[in-house]
């Protein structure tokens, strides 16, 4: 996939705020004067996800999950996808515990104690709750948003000039 662009990417993002867009832009992907590879764009829209659940949504629990999850893994997620058909995409999810302190990434054997900063074979207790998020959803889902909105009146002006219609007869319905 070629870069993307940063207004793009920015416009296609719903709950991360602007400030917390400029620092992983200017801090974390040093990107500040350039387009986004996917894998940093797929971070930022995992960023944007765990935004909207309020404790996930400090910005240094976020960079505690991203340093685990580590860019390498992203890499090779962006790589897989982009080889792939939409259609085709694996579920890539994350679980998080209810009160969000373990997570645990599709793939890893340990959970993850985001506010120790180590791994864990087993939790302390079984959870009662879990979230999840399906992060290759999440990447679909701003892929979408940043497609240029489709206008109807486009495809009926183009068929009218096609002759697919009568002049002045526009698509029946």
């Amino acid at each position: 996939m070629n870069p993307l662009n940063h207004a793009l990417v920015r416009r296609a993002l719903v709950f991360l705020n602007t400030r917390r867009f400029t620092f992983l832009t200017r801090g974390r992907f040093k990107a500040a004067d350039r387009n986004f590879t996917t894998a940093e764009a797929m971070q930022l829209a995992f960023c944007d996800w765990m935004s909207h659940v309020e404790s996930l949504a400090d910005g240094s629990v976020q960079d505690r999950i991203l340093d685990w999850i580590g860019s390498r893994w992203w890499e090779q997620l962006a790589f897989g996808l982009e080889q792939a058909d939409r259609k085709e995409w694996p579920s890539m999810t994350a679980c998080f515990t209810f009160e969000q302190r373990y997570v645990l990434l599709e793939g890893r054997m340990k959970w993850y104690d985001i506010y120790e900063g180590r791994e864990l074979l087993e939790l302390p207790k079984r959870p009662k709750t879990m979230l999840i998020c399906d992060i290759t959803a999440v990447w679909a889902d701003v892929l979408d948003r940043m497609e240029p909105p489709h206008d109807p009146s486009d495809q009926r002006q183009a068929d009218d000039r096609a002759g697919s219609n009568p002049p002045g007869m526009g698509r029946p319905g």
